[in-house]
């Protein structure tokens, strides 16, 4: 019986993806307004019905948030309106290969990515945790490798197995999976991490889960978790029914008030919209209203082109990352290639907010920047659309501490 409910709950669970856009399907860069009426535009929702007419196997994986299955060509280059952007954060590069390695099983396996030749010096650890039914790396692939080639280790864990695993079990999956990385690093060929700069960026479900380790890390046994880059907060509600959808959201009130938060919301994520960012925000009022901020991206067309700021827009495919959701295509060496693999979803988005943002983020938390070089109290750049016009900046939302905030 229980499994047959768990099954009845992943069928709603992946209706109510597929219908308001899945965890993990990307938007894409910017995209013609006349692709979008002959049915070619890469928005959310077009791409969601697409999948229609695709086999049932990749179909499933959209919308279940294995990401986009979007081959890179060799006719791929990097849009011209992004590559100031592009180069500014590939100049952040110190490493030039990526090395994996996967351990555990079940909910408690976990990937950890880490630079080839790091040498003996200890590098600063990045807890990275997928959205919902995310448990390929594949949709991560270029965010991670930036990390990585910064120099930092990052620790991939899974949390789950199925769609249908109850969310009130997925911190502790991910806590134990963090744990037993803890414990291999510094072995085995694995570089040493420093366990005084450690940072997390969480997506969507993983944001909560991410605040949730932060929060009680002393309690769990873990180093302390000093900055959060929280995008596109997600919690139990938007992938289960009944007692099931319960939330995740722990006690966050104890975080230390001087952890370092940044929350990125979508004006177009109908998925998740603002209220989990602001349930989280209203929880960490004990925290430096100068250490959390959060920003609001906006979808915008101009002219023949638009873009959509919808709940995957963290996403973008990486290929060589495709490991599959449950481990069976895994290779622990990652083939080289320029930075980023360039597909139909890197956009601004990435360019001048997750990326940079994150970031900015790990900056004041490794090398002890007392200011940030974003958080300046304006909004935020976001580059430019092909035709050199300005992209809409990000604005920074209001305090969600404040009593008349409500969320959408």
């Amino acid at each position: 019986m229980k499994k047959s409910i768990f099954t009845v709950l992943a069928f709603v669970a992946v209706t109510v993806l597929y219908a308001a856009g899945s965890e993990c399907i990307p938007r894409t860069q910017v995209v013609t307004t006349e692709e979008a009426k002959t049915g070619s535009a890469k928005t959310e929702a077009i791409k969601t019905k697409a999948t229609k007419t695709e086999d049932a196997k990749t179909e499933a994986a959209k919308i279940v948030g294995a990401g986009e299955v979007d081959k890179p060509t060799s006719t791929d280059v990097t849009p011209t309106h992004l590559k100031d952007g592009i180069d500014t954060l590939a100049a952040r590069h110190k490493f030039k290969r990526v090395k994996a390695a996967m351990y555990g099983v079940g909910a408690d396996r976990y990937f950890i990515f880490e630079p080839e030749s790091a040498g003996n010096a200890p590098l600063p650890l990045v807890l990275f945790v997928h959205g919902w039914g995310g448990m390929n790396p594949v949709n991560y692939g270029p965010w991670i490798e930036h990390l990585v080639l910064q120099g930092f280790i990052v620790v991939f864990p899974i949390y789950q197995v199925e769609l249908s695993d109850p969310p009130k079990g997925v911190t502790k999956h991910a806590t134990s999976a963090f744990k037993d990385a803890l414990n291999r690093l510094g072995k085995d060929g694995h570089a040493t991490a420093d366990l005084d700069r450690v940072v997390a960026i969480g997506y969507s479900m993983g944001a909560t889960i991410s605040a949730n380790m932060a929060a009680a890390a002393r309690k769990l046994g873990l180093p302390r978790i000093r900055g959060l880059l929280l995008a596109n907060p997600g919690d139990a509600r938007h992938v289960a029914k009944g007692d099931l959808a319960k939330s995740i959201i722990g006690k966050l009130s104890t975080l230390p008030a001087d952890t370092l938060v940044v929350t990125i919301v979508g004006d177009s994520d109908k998925l998740v919209k603002d209220r989990t960012a602001i349930d989280i925000g209203k929880a960490i009022c004990g925290i430096s209203p100068a250490n959390r901020r959060m920003y609001v991206l906006h979808s915008a067309s101009h002219g023949a082109w638009a873009a959509t700021a919808g709940h995957g827009a963290p996403g973008a495919p990486d290929p060589r990352y495709d490991f599959g959701d449950d481990g069976s295509g895994f290779k622990p060496s990652i083939p080289p290639a320029p930075w980023p693999t360039i597909s139909k979803s890197v956009n601004n988005f990435d360019v001048f907010a997750y990326w940079p943002l994150a970031d900015d983020l790990i900056d004041r938390v490794v090398r002890n920047r007392k200011v940030s070089r974003k958080d300046s109290g304006k909004k935020l750049f976001m580059g430019k659309w092909p035709d050199g016009k300005p992209f809409p900046r990000a604005s920074i939302a209001p305090d969600p501490c404040l009593p008349e905030i409500e969320s959408n």
